[in-house]
């Protein structure tokens, strides 16, 4: 800033030390003493300030450091220093050289005192801005602090976070571990409850032996009641027959004597003997018979008493068992439900401890992220903090820079004063040198003055000194004024530049004032928002502490009356189905039981008739025995018949109360052929049900179908707009062509490159329509294909409803038959009392018995035939509702499989739509560039329209110009008489100009026709290179698209047809294992009549023996019959169990589907199918569990 003030100042004394002389005048004592009086007036008046300013920043310095201590708030001293100015604006007459100099000395030491009082405020400025940095520091390390703290405090958290979730997690595992324990508790005790309900059926199957043993026993009492009836019956005949002989002896013998008293003739006496012996035969075998008859009564009476013993015996024994069996099973069904309602409790716990502990992990996991969020949240305010900071710093830095440079420009501004200084003690000295020669040179003039006087020299000398002196005083003079204007300057100067300072220094004080202001107001804000977020925290913990609880609380009440709910209904649908099945049970051994009867009943018939054709052969060999007998036999005879007639009321009552039980049994059969029609009902509504689940889904796919013929509707409607955009383009077009016939080239070019594009476009609008059409048609086809699966469903239904129908014709068959054997039941007891009717005339009925014992054989027969197709039918039915089950399920499976790739298929229909609209919007877009791109081309054309007009006008004006030419032509030509040099020039030169003025014209259009071209020509190749990457985009879309779909629906189409295929092997294989199995029910079936014939030979063979051996051999046999179906090895078994266990549990599924696919005989690519997919489940399931 001082380098103009040195040069000057240089100047002036070079212009002093060359005029100076030594004459002086001595005026300049009393403006020096004015100056000096002044200037120590200025010196005390600027002191004074000074030691105030000192004092109020030390008081202020002072005040800082007392705040410093108390608070950490910095508040900076308001400023009352301004720097004094440096020069007087007072200047004295006519001085002296000596005052000038004490001037000097005068100016320094204000210099001096004003760089000491500069250095003392920047000294203090340095003081402040260390304690500023002091403060800074302190914030930064409470805020470091603080971070420092928070961070603790975050990793506290995270690690307390990081312990309560391992707590949890062990919890977690814990419970898992308790829940698998008690599931697997469970899956034992229902084993354990599968194995008790396997030795109930047991129990249950051997009662049902038992009982069928006593009914056995009962039937064979009855017929041994029956046969000895009849026995007495044929006593009474033949004692009737022996007392009819008897008399008719004693007839005869009264006929002897009187024809021996007589005697007549020789031939009657002949007679009478051969009578004689006749009847002495007949006597003989009566006698022999009724002793049979005694010997075979007193068998029958025996073995009467040995069947009542044992039935009594076996009564007990039976009573007492089931009993036992039942206090067993009671104690056990008790002990088990205890168990259950334990274990269901405990299970309530736990699933309620696991949907507690899995709110409470979601309610602490929705904490965390809250505190992870306000973390976040802190951190990003502590990071903007941060940045403040910086910012803080980075203005704290750049101030100080500024500081430092307006430092820097004080000390090189100090630094000029000082050289200045330097130059004026130089001048100074100079001039003191200059003063002591003009004083000397004063002396020297006074002494020659005086010599002059003394001598009176000229007068030309003293006025060539007066005049040097004048000139020497004007110089001084104009050196003085110079020196003045330049501390005038200086005072300015120095007086703008304290301004300058001062004013900076208010900046930047109050920048630094109202940033630390910020920066405290920031602090406490975030201070407050630190305790009010810590406050809300202890809220937000409490809070949801006691929403948990009551949360908690509710969920544990309500899930537990839920779960109670949920096990009451269990247990009752348990002891429902428990009673069912056991019904069913019953039913079905009743069943076998009537089958079995009714064989023994018609084996019996035939052995009865075996017996009574051997006992008429006996009889008829005992009338000769009984003969001889009947008189010692009669009274023993009269006392068995009244004992015979007290035991055959017996048997009467017997067989009423038999006759009562069987009405029971009937209602029984009734109530549950009711039930069993009350169940197929129920089947008819579930599948009443399904069809209108199937209607549902109809009416889901007709409204699919509208929506796809809306989507059509909305197509044809594009189609239309495409339509009406290509007869908008064709107009264009012939606008364009109508328009581009001045400029051919050019619009050949640009009209060729529109057809490519518009080709291009139509190319791709082209396959845009292939690719609709081809989408179009895969719709079509899946909408065909949900036909025939509807199609298939409805004759699947159809086929259901036939074969309900067939079930309910045999149920019809059933009871027809069932009608049958009441009448055959009927017919034979109508046979029998026939027979008891007949058996008086046995001998003159056989014929007739023989043959209706044939004929009931057959009947027989024919009985046994239709219970065996009846029961095979049966067998067969019920297979058939398995495999209805098992069709109803697959054909559930199939509905679902179909529900799914319904699904699938509307996925893919909204997405086909999805891409339908982005192909819309694309083309949308492609028609808006379109409009854009003709947009441009009608601006082109209007350009190139004004282009051409301008043409126009510039050929007009040609025209114009030639017009004028000719007539300037003409003038001239009119005019060349006259001055023909003169107009020749005229006109060369305005030929010369109107060409430069064409061609530079011409030149001007030819350039801008150029840069429009160009212009043009490069547009275009712009938009057909982004048409054309645009339509690569958009074809590699499509074909990516169309590939995917193509690739999915293959997909699909190959995995239907796996399915189908594995599902048409699988019915294949099952047909043919159910044709096996059939195969082998009717070998174990034959092999079973087999041995059941053998068993009847055998019992036949031993009833001539014994009935006690008897009655042991077919309660083993039926045993054996009952057991020879179900015999596998025990180890086998074990094996079984232990696999179907792990299935049941959980545990192993892999063993399972092993075994599965090894029965059933499955292929290896089937079996690998298979383990990869049991494989897969597992992992999933374990993935799902972690």
């Amino acid at each position: 800033m001082f380098k103009n003030l040195k040069d000057k100042l240089a100047t002036q004394v070079n212009k002093t030390n060359q005029t100076l002389f030594s004459a002086i005048l001595p005026t300049d004592s009393i403006s020096s003493s004015k100056d000096s009086g002044i200037r120590t007036s200025s010196i005390t008046s600027h002191d004074d300030p000074l030691d105030n300013n000192r004092f109020r920043l030390d008081s202020a310095s002072s005040d800082i450091s007392q705040t410093t201590t108390t608070n950490s708030n910095y508040v900076s001293p308001t400023r009352s220093f301004i720097p004094p100015s440096d020069i007087e604006s007072e200047h004295g007459g006519d001085e002296s050289d000596h005052e000038i100099n004490s001037k000097m000395q005068k100016r320094l030491d204000i210099y001096k005192n004003k760089f000491i009082q500069l250095k003392n405020a920047y000294n203090e400025v340095e003081r402040e801005k260390d304690r500023i940095k002091n403060i800074l520091q302190q914030h930064q390390d409470t805020s470091i602090k603080r971070q420092t703290d928070l961070r603790e405090k975050i990793k506290f958290e995270q690690q307390a976070k990081e312990q309560i979730e391992s707590l949890y997690k062990k919890e977690i595992t814990l419970r898992d571990n308790k829940i698998e324990e008690l599931t697997q508790q469970l899956t034992v005790q229902q084993h354990h409850v599968q194995v008790d309900q396997e030795e109930i059926r047991n129990l249950r199957e051997k009662n049902t032996k038992q009982e069928t043993l006593l009914a056995r026993c009962k039937e064979a009492i009855k017929t041994n009641q029956e046969k000895q009836s009849d026995l007495i019956t044929e006593r009474d005949d033949l004692l009737q027959k022996l007392n009819e002989k008897q008399q008719f002896i004693e007839s005869l013998m009264k006929d002897r004597h009187s024809e021996e008293a007589s005697a007549t003739s020789v031939d009657v006496k002949e007679h009478f003997n051969s009578d004689i012996s006749v009847l002495l035969h007949d006597k003989e075998r009566l006698q022999e018979e009724l002793e049979s008859t005694r010997l075979y009564v007193r068998q029958l009476e025996t073995n009467l008493e040995l069947a009542k013993e044992q039935q009594q015996n076996i009564k007990t024994d039976i009573n007492d068992e089931i009993k036992y069996e039942q206090d067993e099973f009671k104690q056990k069904y008790e002990d088990l439900v205890k168990q259950f309602d334990e274990k269901t409790i405990q299970l309530e716990q736990l699933i309620n401890d696991k949907l507690n502990l899995e709110i409470s992990n979601k309610e602490f996991q929705d904490l965390i992220k809250n505190y992870q969020e306000i973390i976040l949240k802190n951190k990003q305010q502590i990071e903007q903090l941060n940045n403040d900071i910086e910012i803080l710093k980075d203005n704290l830095s750049k101030e100080n820079e500024q500081h430092l440079k307006s430092f820097d420009t004080l000390k090189t501004e100090y630094e000029n004063l000082t050289n200045e200084l330097h130059q004026i003690k130089q001048t100074k000295d100079n001039i003191q040198s200059l003063l002591v020669q003009t004083a000397q040179e004063r002396t020297m003039y006074k002494d020659k003055y005086q010599s002059i006087q003394q001598h009176e020299h000229t007068d030309d000398d003293i006025n060539e000194t007066k005049t040097s002196l004048a000139k020497l005083q004007n110089d001084y003079n104009e050196a003085l004024a110079n020196c003045d204007k330049l501390t005038q300057t200086l005072d300015t100067l120095r007086q703008e530049h304290s301004e300058e300072i001062a004013n900076l220094m208010n900046q930047q004080q109050t920048k630094f004032d109202s940033n630390l202001k910020e920066l405290n107001k920031e602090q406490d804000r975030l201070n407050n928002q630190l305790e009010e977020i810590e406050n809300q925290h202890k809220k937000t913990i409490e809070i949801l502490k006691i929403e948990f609880e009551n949360t908690r609380k509710e969920q544990l009440s309500v899930l537990e009356d839920e779960y109670k709910a949920t096990a009451k209904r269990a247990q009752d649908k348990i002891i429902d189905l428990s009673k069912q099945i056991d019904e069913d049970q019953k039913e079905i051994n009743h069943f076998q039981i009537l089958l079995n009867e009714q064989k023994i009943k018609s084996n019996q018939y035939e052995e009865e008739l075996k017996e009574k054709s051997s006992q008429i052969i006996q009889f008829e060999n005992e009338l000769e025995k009984l003969k001889f007998q009947s008189n010692l036999s009669q009274k023993e005879l009269t006392n068995e018949y009244n004992s015979l007639k007290e035991q055959y009321q017996q048997t009467i009552k017997s067989n009423m109360q038999n006759s009562e039980q069987l009405t029971i049994l009937q209602e029984k059969f009734h109530i549950t052929t009711k039930q069993l029609q009350n169940e197929l009902d129920e089947k008819i509504i579930h599948i009443k049900n399904i069809e209108k689940q199937l209607e549902d889904k109809q009416y889901n796919i007709n409204q699919l179908n509208t929506t796809i013929d809306q989507l059509k509707s909305t197509i044809k409607e594009h189609e239309q707009l495409q339509q009406t955009i290509e007869t908008s383009q064709i107009n264009n077009r012939q606008l364009l062509e109508e328009k581009d016939k001045m400029i051919d080239t050019l619009k050949q070019n640009y009209q060729s490159e529109i057809e490519k594009l518009h080709k291009e476009h139509e190319h791709t609008l082209e396959e845009l329509k292939c690719e609709f059409s081809k989408e179009k048609s895969t719709i079509n086809d899946k909408q065909d294909e949900i036909n025939n699966l509807h199609q298939k469903l409805t004759s699947q239904n159809s086929e259901l409803n036939e074969k309900n129908e067939q079930l309910s014709i045999y149920k019809i068959k059933l009871d027809e038959q069932e009608n049958l054997n009441h009448k055959l039941q009927q017919q034979q007891n109508e046979t029998y009392s026939q027979l008891e009717i007949k058996l008086n005339n046995i001998l003159s009925e056989k014929t007739n018995l023989e043959n209706e014992l044939d004929h009931i054989r057959i009947q027989m027969q024919t009985m046994e035939s239709n219970l065996n197709e009846n029961n095979i039918q049966l067998e067969q039915v019920e297979q058939k509702n398995k495999e209805f089950q098992t069709e109803r399920d697959s054909y559930q499976n199939e509905i679902e499989t179909l529900k799914n790739e319904i699904k699938s298929l509307i996925n893919i229909n909204e997405e086909n739509i999805r891409r339908i609209d982005q192909y819309e919007n694309e083309k949308f877009n492609f028609e808006q560039d379109i409009n854009e791109k003709d947009r441009q081309i009608i601006e082109r054309d209007e350009k190139i329209q004004e282009i051409e007009l301008t043409l126009k006008q510039t050929q007009e004006s040609a025209t114009k110009f030639r017009k004028a030419l000719q007539k300037m032509k003409e003038s001239i030509n009119n005019n060349e008489q006259k001055n023909p040099n003169d107009t020749e020039i005229q006109l060369q030169k305005t030929i010369q100009e109107y060409e430069q003025r064409l061609k530079e014209q011409e030149i001007e259009y030819n350039t801008k026709l150029k840069a429009i071209a160009k212009e043009m020509s490069n547009k275009i190749e712009e938009n057909e290179y982004n048409y054309n990457q645009q339509l690569s985009d958009l074809i590699q879309k499509n074909n990516k698209t169309g590939n995917d779909l193509i690739i999915s629906s293959e997909k699909r189409a190959t995995n239907a047809e796996q399915r189908a295929y594995i599902a048409e092997e699988q019915m294949s294989k099952m047909q043919e294992q159910l044709k096996e199995k059939q195969l082998d029910n009717h070998r174990i079936i034959q092999d079973l009549q087999n041995q059941i014939e053998k068993l009847t030979k055998q019992i036949v063979q031993t009833t001539e023996h014994s009935s006690q051996t008897s009655m042991d051999d077919i309660y083993l046999n039926h045993s054996y019959d009952n057991q020879h179906s179900f015999v596998f090895e025990p180890t086998e078994i074990d094996y079984l169990k232990q696999i179907v266990l792990a299935y049941m549990t959980g545990t192993d599924r892999l063993t399972m589907a092993k075994v599965i696919c090894a029965v059933l005989r499955y292929t290896d690519n089937e079996k690998s199918l298979i383990i990869e997919h049991e494989k897969l489940r597992q992992s999933r399931w374990l993935n799902a569990t972690r």
